[in-house]
C-alpha cells in the first residue's frame, strides 16, 4: 500500500524536484514503519476473508510526524483481496510530511478515487520549495484514478537553480503500481533558470508526450520518460555574455535530450559567435555534456567559417567547450584560400574570452598546411588570429594553386618546403 504512494515519487527522484519528492517519500516510509496511533478500529470476519476499518484515528510518527483521519466511513482494508477503500479526510504534517488536508472517497475497494488535496508549500532540506495548486482526483480510464494540479518549483537543483518554474500536471495512477503523468500537451514556464554557467530569462516551453505520457510505468516494468519540445526561443547569458538560443524543436527520452536546427548567438549583436547545428544532443545526468553534428560557426569578425562540423560539447567550470572536426573556409567574397580540414578543433568560452585552435590539413592529400589559434573578446568584438606554418612541402602530390587561387598563373610545378 505504501509502495503505491512512494513509487511515483521515486520516479521523480532524478528530476529537478528530486530533493522535494525524496524528502516526502522518506517521511512517509519512516512514519509507516514506526508510529503510534489511537482511534476507532473495527474488525469484521466473514466466510473466506475479512476487513479492518479505521475511523477517527490520530497517528504520531518519528520526528514529529502526525496524521489525523476523520469523517466519512474511514479507511477499510479487505483480505484476502488485499484491497483498500478510502472514504475519509486526512490531515497531516511534521516530520518531513507535507502539511495539509486530503479528502478522498471510493464507491468500493479498488475503484477510482475522487476528492481534493490542499497542501502547503513544501520546503526540502536543500531549500528547494514546491508549491502545488489544489490536487483534483477523479475517475480515469481503465479503472485508474486521474489527478491534475499545477506545480511551481523554486530553489536549487543539481548544477543549477530555478525561479518560478511552473508545470501543469495531468496524469493517472492505476493498478499494479502503474502510473502515467503528462498525458496531454502543456506549457512549462519559468522566471529564471540557471544551469552551470548558463542563465536563462523568463521563458515558455511547449511540450507534449511521446506516446501516452511524458513519465509512465506499467506493472512490472521500469519507469519510462519521454517528451517532445516545440519550437522555442530563449534569451539569457553564458557567463557574462548575452546569449540568444532558438530551436525548431526536439525531444527528451530518459536522461538524454536532442534539439533540431539549433541556432545560438553569443556576445555583442554586431559581432557575435554564431553557431548553428542540425542536431545538438546531450545528457541531463552526470554533468552537462553531449554531442553535435551538421554544424557551422563564425567567431565575431574573424574571416573564417567553420562548416560540416561535428563533435562533443560540455558546460564546465563556468564556461563552454567543444571539440571535434570541421571544414575551415575563408569568409571573404573572394576567398584567399581553399577549404581546409581539421580533426582537432577546440573552442572554449570562458568569461569574456573565446579561444579556438586546430591543425589545418589539405583535404585531398592530408598535408599539414598550418596550425591556427584564434582569440576573441565577447565584450568588445576585438580579436586576433595566429597562423603557424611549421613546414609546407610542395611536390607532385600538392601544388600552391591547390591551397590558394592567388598563385594561379604566378608560379607552377613547385618542388620544395616553406615555413
Amino acid at each position: 500500500m505504501i509502495a503505491g504512494v512512494t513509487q511515483p515519487l521515486a520516479a521523480a527522484a532524478k528530476t529537478p524536484i528530486g530533493p522535494v519528492v525524496s524528502g516526502i517519500g522518506n517521511a512517509i516510509v519512516r512514519t509507516a514503519h514506526n508510529f503510534n496511533s489511537a482511534g476507532q478500529i473495527r474488525v469484521v470476519n466473514f466466510p473466506g476473508g475479512g476487513a479492518v476499518r479505521v475511523t477517527d484515528a490520530n497517528i504520531i510518527g518519528p520526528n514529529g510526524a502526525r496524521a489525523r483521519l476523520f469523517g466519512g466511513s474511514g479507511m477499510t482494508y479487505y483480505w484476502p483481496a488485499y484491497a483498500l477503500r478510502i472514504d475519509t479526510s486526512i490531515e497531516m504534517g511534521g516530520g518531513g510530511l507535507p502539511q495539509g488536508r486530503v479528502t478522498l472517497s471510493q464507491p468500493r475497494a479498488g475503484a477510482p478515487m475522487s476528492g481534493v488535496a490542499d497542501l502547503a508549500p513544501y520546503v526540502a532540506a536543500n531549500g528547494q520549495r514546491l508549491a502545488l495548486a489544489p490536487i483534483r482526483f477523479g475517475p480515469g480510464p481503465d479503472n485508474s484514478t486521474a489527478l491534475s494540479t499545477v506545480a511551481q518549483l523554486d530553489g536549487p537543483f543539481p548544477n543549477g537553480r530555478v525561479q518560478a518554474l511552473r508545470l501543469p500536471i495531468a496524469g493517472r495512477v492505476g493498478r499494479g503500481r502503474s502510473f502515467a503523468f503528462g498525458t496531454a500537451c502543456a506549457v512549462v514556464s519559468w522566471n529564471s533558470f540557471q544551469m552551470s554557467a548558463l542563465q536563462l530569462g523568463a521563458a515558455r516551453l511547449p511540450i507534449c508526450p511521446i506516446g501516452p505520457a511524458m513519465v509512465s510505468k506499467q506493472p512490472g516494468a521500469p519507469v519510462q520518460a519521454s517528451a517532445r519540445l516545440g519550437a522555442t526561443a530563449l534569451n539569457g547569458r553564458l557567463g557574462s555574455s548575452p546569449l540568444r538560443l532558438a530551436t525548431a524543436g526536439g525531444q527528451i527520452v530518459g536522461q538524454r535530450f536532442g534539439l533540431n536546427a539549433l541556432s545560438l548567438r553569443l556576445g555583442r549583436s554586431a559581432s557575435p559567435i554564431a553557431f548553428d547545428a542540425a542536431r545538438f544532443g546531450g545528457s541531463l545526468s552526470g554533468g552537462t555534456r553531449g554531442d553535435f553534428s551538421g554544424a557551422r560557426a563564425t567567431i565575431g569578425t574573424v574571416p573564417v567559417l567553420l562548416s560540416q562540423a561535428s563533435g562533443t560539447w560540455q558546460l564546465k567550470g563556468g564556461g563552454f567547450a567543444l571539440a571535434g572536426n570541421s571544414l575551415v573556409s575563408d569568409r571573404d567574397a573572394n576567398p584567399r584560400f581553399y577549404p581546409l580540414k581539421t580533426n582537432d578543433l577546440k573552442l572554449t568560452v570562458a568569461g569574456d574570452t573565446v579561444r579556438a585552435s586546430g591543425t589545418l590539413h589539405h583535404p585531398a592529400s592530408g598535408a599539414l598546411v598550418t596550425d591556427v589559434s584564434i582569440e576573441h573578446r565577447l565584450s568588445t568584438g576585438a580579436g586576433h588570429a595566429v597562423l603557424d606554418v611549421p613546414g609546407l612541402t610542395f611536390g607532385p602530390n600538392l601544388q600552391p594553386e591547390e591551397i590558394t587561387r592567388l598563385t594561379e598563373g604566378v608560379i607552377a610545378l613547385v618542388n620544395g618546403t616553406i615555413s
